[in-house]
């Protein structure tokens, strides 16, 4: 037989086998793997490679082109979609939403890793019709994250930077995973899929908005056990995207990030009063070695558990009254802050300095710029109460009718004062 016709005969039969399957396989792929057979002429090989596809119907191939990048990659311990598993490797100096953000530099490190490059290929292996990927295994292994060629429960990081010539809106989005994978661009949650599955290529689809420029995309994905994989694509024409790799915006620690993604809420004047108070007390050693995950979310529903700490009435009714510090207290970000003690003191020295430096009269204890029958009612509503307290207004550390007196005489003394 013409080699040439036999090459292109066992090309064909390959595929019609696997299209029999339900499988598909990309004509350059299919072109790379008939070409480096045929550099070896020798007809007996050709014939047991032949059987070989044919009767055991075991077949490696790529699939259709998707981003192989590169990615800077990053892996960690754990496989909990839901945990923050570069925030445990880093002791707590980088997570998820920091570099969804702000992006990292190659070569930054997260506990004795560093951020690689590294193409994935989307490559499958098919035994009859069962088919799965392991090309995250195999592109963390070739650039070093991993010494070992299986690796279970762990999570990889691949993070890209898409640009984008001008803003694109609903813009479609696929990846494929094995196993749970979450993706965030530019640093919100765009997709997150908990489920225990192999892969082939993409299996959920997803939209999103693209600003002009750089756009960063992270892709979580966990393994279980076994294999572990993943694709990505964007259902974009090539002129209206490109992809590089990141480099980090600014260097922004997580007390800054947790500063600035609260500044709104952390600068309301009542906030302001009090939020410093219970910042010192929850840097008291004693309480910070409770101040996990869970207890944070159980004192978060349940303020009046604050009071066997030795927290203030005050303080448990400011948390039970302000929704925003609730939402600060249950991010996940805050509670990491809330266990790294250098983290936690940079965060509450920002909260201090952003106060507004100004004198005010004590006996505007609401710090709205005006003493009136809402100052009076504050004290009412507080008589008797111990300790730190704006309604203390003469400071003898006790809020009683003397209290009630001076906010009294203020107002008098501001309605007799001539107007400008």
């Amino acid at each position: 037989m013409n080699p040439q016709r036999f090459w292109h005969s066992l090309q064909i039969t390959s595929q019609d086998m696997l299209s029999n399957y339900g499988l598909s396989c990309c004509k350059e792929s299919r072109k790379r793997f008939c070409y480096a057979l045929a550099e070896d002429k020798l007809p007996t090989r050709c014939v047991l490679v032949s059987i070989f596809v044919l009767f055991t119907g075991i077949f490696c191939f790529s699939t259709e082109a998707y981003i192989e990048g590169p990615w800077l990659w990053m892996i960690a311990s754990g496989a909990d979609i839901d945990s923050d598993q570069l925030a445990v490797a880093s002791e707590g100096r980088v997570t998820e939403n920091l570099v969804a953000a702000y992006g990292v530099n190659e070569g930054d490190t997260v506990g004795q890793l560093r951020w690689t490059r590294g193409r994935i290929l989307p490559t499958v292996t098919c035994i009859l019709q069962w088919c799965y990927s392991n090309n995250v295994t195999d592109v963390v292994t070739k650039i070093g994250l991993n010494r070992n060629k299986w690796i279970d429960n762990h999570s990889a990081y691949a993070l890209i930077d898409i640009r984008s010539p001008r803003e694109q809106k609903n813009v479609l989005m696929g990846v494929g995973s094995d196993d749970s994978v979450k993706i965030w661009l530019n640093g919100e949650v765009v997709h997150v899929n908990q489920v225990n599955r192999r892969t082939k290529g993409v299996q959920d689809r997803f939209r999103v908005n693209l600003k002009t420029g750089a756009n960063f995309l992270l892709v979580k994905v966990t393994d279980i056990f076994w294999n572990w994989g993943m694709f990505f694509d964007i259902y974009l024409d090539r002129e209206d995207y490109t992809t590089t790799l990141p480099t980090r915006i600014q260097q922004v620690s997580l007390a800054q990030q947790i500063f600035e993604k609260y500044r709104t809420t952390l600068q309301q004047s009542d906030i302001q009063r009090v939020l410093p108070t219970v910042l010192d007390r929850f840097q008291d050693p004693e309480i910070q070695k409770f101040l996990t995950p869970f207890t944070i979310k159980t004192v978060v529903k349940n303020p009046e558990l604050l009071g066997g700490f030795g927290v203030s009435k005050e303080v448990i009714t400011f948390i039970k009254r302000n929704a925003g510090i609730r939402t600060m207290f249950n991010d996940p970000d805050f509670q990491t802050l809330l266990q790294n003690p250098d983290a936690f003191s940079e965060f509450s020295m920002l909260v201090t300095e952003s106060a507004p430096k100004q004198l005010t009269n004590p006996a505007d204890v609401d710090n709205n710029g005006r003493v009136n029958v809402q100052d009076l009612t504050y004290v009412a509503t507080h008589l008797g109460e111990v300790g730190q307290n704006p309604a203390d207004v003469n400071r003898d550390g006790i809020v009683d009718i003397r209290d009630l007196v001076l906010v009294a005489n203020a107002m008098q003394a501001k309605a007799a004062a001539p107007s400008g």
